[in-house]
């Protein structure tokens, strides 16, 4: 990192970090493609201790050190395994999530991506699974997406997590809470046939569950006063509710979108059953936990590309705009906290320097860095980052951010259109690995939050219900149109490139909304909406059929409408070439997508590539398959549309 980002945090701060060497021309397009050196950084409850997941090309590691010294007290090697996520148990223990692609026999049939949980314990320097002594939990069938929720104690800490447990052979999402000096583990709470989310206090003891029925019939039990009670229901559960941990005062619970009210944010009193007013910044605004006690201690409101952190407490507060003073201009994200909030580990993005960790001492007034998140990019390697916005063409206000190639003239540049995944996500501001690839290589980027993206309100993603391939793909050429007019870019040399719904966007770019896009790259995309919703159903039930066919506007895979907005379906009306790359161990969008599609474009006649990625999931875990995607797309794109000057060929034809 550059000496400028030290600054004046409370009294004074002082930065103790290593400068890196500026570049006079874009970092090699590995240094973009290759896994994060740092994935996740967590500060141990008591502030001593740090631990990091680390990578090295496709070997993984984690590492403990002491906050003082950088050298390591205990290093693990992973291998290849799929690491997920770092939770300290107390300050004793490290727990250490990891997932594998498989199928588990006579259990569930669908190939799916599972998790599992194993703690460190840092005194006997032994590694356990989870729930290895658990018979109801078939023996460390483990699903960490609930948890997990830590409850720290003297001489022992102990760990409450969701999980499988078999009630006559009936699956059910149940806690349990696990003694890890013991090993001893027991159940907390049985989940019905039903249950599809918990909450629990920060003694370990449920609070509150979320049950959907197959038809979509949805309640939500709170637990308080001793007993168990029905405190909202609905007959039709869609976006919401979801539950999104505990509230204020140990005796509420904070719950998104209730009946009525999707998009809002309340507390619900698990004794009175009574709900509270809607959270302060609207259908934008999430809740802040604290770390210790797993209270809700804070808000989070966004606002376009600006957010706002208010948190309860007055010292907590101080503490947070210190923080951003000693960091101007830069976004903090990913913060760890001790337990007394006297330490901190952020993730700090500088729009010139990229990523990088950071451990902030609110005591001493000094923030040393850790370490860049990536090896390889310096100062000169991070192309500038904007958020615009323009009108789509019914007048919806889109945003977007529009990363331009470092040093180049803004004007009539080549263009990527990036579209996010989701699609009910959303792009923020900071440092994009693959859009900075892109740009590195002197494309300009656009990622547009097209209607029916989260982070704008309710109300902005139900504008995308029923417009899947429809308002949602024209918000992108819109964003193209807007461009143009303005003469930042080329309107003949535009190409588009996604993953997942953004793979679909780029398919359906030259596939349905024609004529904008001189080549398309689609990710682990879905070409044929159709048999996603009967995919869904097989492996997640109905409840996802019936989300995926609201998006779509359809009622269900076979309604005919599905053919307008099928790639696959109007594969042979393509006009321009397509780079499908998926990877084998999807277990989202299945490799069967792009393979289809790729032999109805060879059948039509249409250009097409198809990159098998082996052993690689949806989310392209792995380091050489995801800098094989980057790789081969930047070549596809330099093939079809050249950064440095503009091509022979017109722009395609509608």
């Amino acid at each position: 990192m550059g000496i400028g980002r030290a600054a004046v945090f409370g009294v004074a701060l002082a930065a103790t970090v290593g400068v890196w060497a500026g570049a006079s021309v874009a970092a090699p397009l590995e240094a973009y493609g290759r896994l994060p050196q740092i994935e996740e950084a967590q500060i141990s409850p008591d502030g001593t201790m740090i631990a990091l997941s680390l990578t090295d090309g496709e070997q993984r590691s984690v590492v403990v050190r002491r906050v003082e010294s950088p050298a390591p007290t205990v290093m693990l090697r992973a291998g290849d395994q799929k690491l997920r996520g770092l939770q300290w148990a107390g300050s004793g223990h490290l727990l250490i999530s990891s997932s594998i692609t498989g199928t588990i026999r006579d259990v569930i049939s669908a190939r799916s991506e599972w998790f599992g949980t194993q703690d460190y314990n840092l005194a006997s320097r032994r590694m356990r699974n989870v729930f290895r002594n658990s018979r109801s939990n078939n023996e460390g069938l483990n699903i960490t997406a609930m948890g997990p929720w830590v409850i720290a104690g003297q001489p022992q800490a102990t760990v409450v997590m969701g999980g499988i447990e078999f009630v006559e052979g009936d699956g059910r999402l149940s806690l349990f809470r696990t003694d890890l000096e013991t090993d001893h583990t027991q159940t907390v709470e049985t989940g019905g046939p039903e249950t599809h989310d918990w909450v629990v206090d920060e003694a370990g003891a449920a609070l509150a569950a979320l049950d959907i029925g197959p038809t979509g019939l949805w309640s939500i039990r709170v637990h308080g006063a001793g007993r168990w009670r029905a405190a909202a229901q609905g007959p039709d559960y869609s976006s919401g509710p979801n539950l999104l941990g505990q509230g204020r005062d140990g005796r509420t619970v904070i719950v998104s979108g209730e009946e009525g009210e999707q998009g809002t944010v309340r507390e619900l009193n698990t004794e009175t059953g009574a709900w509270g007013e809607p959270m302060v910044g609207g259908e934008t605004a999430r809740p802040l936990f604290d770390p210790a006690t797993g209270r809700m201690n804070g808000v989070i409101t966004t606002a376009g590309d600006s957010s706002v952190r208010t948190f309860f407490d007055a010292q907590d507060q101080r503490r947070w705009n210190g923080m951003t003073r000693a960091f101007p201009g830069q976004r903090i994200t990913d913060v760890s906290f001790s337990a007394d909030h006297s330490r901190a580990l952020a993730l700090v993005d500088s729009p010139t320097d990229g990523p990088a960790y950071a451990l902030v001492d609110f005591t001493t007034g000094r923030a040393t860095w850790i370490g860049g998140q990536y090896r390889g990019i310096g100062p000169g390697d991070v192309s500038p980052v904007r958020y615009i916005t323009y009108n789509a063409a019914d007048g919806l206000e889109i945003g977007a951010y529009l990363t331009l190639p470092r040093g180049q003239d803004a004007h009539h540049l080549p263009l990527v259109v990036l579209p996010h995944g989701g699609p009910e996500s959303h792009d923020t501001a900071g440092f994009d690995w693959w859009a900075q690839a892109l740009a590195s290589r002197g494309y300009a980027v656009l990622q547009p939050n097209f209607r029916g993206s989260s982070g704008y309100g309710a109300a902005f993603v139900h504008a995308g219900f029923g417009e899947w391939g429809r308002k949602m793909q024209t918000d992108l050429s819109d964003g193209v149109r807007f461009l143009a007019h303005e003469g930042t870019i080329d309107l003949a040399r535009v190409c588009i490139v996604g993953a997942s719904y953004g793979g679909y966007a780029a398919l359906a770019g030259v596939t349905i909304d024609r004529g904008v896009y001189r080549c398309a790259a689609s990710v682990g995309g879905v070409a044929d909406p159709a048999a996603l919703i009967r995919d869904a159903g097989t492996n997640r039930g109905v409840l996802a059929q019936r989300y995926w066919a609201e998006f779509m506007g359809v009622t269900g895979q076979r309604d005919p409408a599905l053919t307008a907005i099928s790639p696959l379906a109007q594969a042979a009306r393509a006009d321009a070439p397509i780079l499908l790359v998926h990877g084998r161990d999807d277990t989202v969008v299945p490799f069967s997508q792009s393979a289809n599609m790729a032999a109805a474009l060879q059948r039509a006649g249409r250009p097409v590539q198809l990159v098998d990625l082996r052993s690689e999931d949806h989310w392209l875990s792995r380091g050489a398959t995801r800098l094989l995607m980057l790789t081969e797309v930047v070549r596809f794109l330099e093939t079809h549309n050249p950064p440095g000057a503009a091509p022979a060929a017109t722009a395609p034809h509608s």
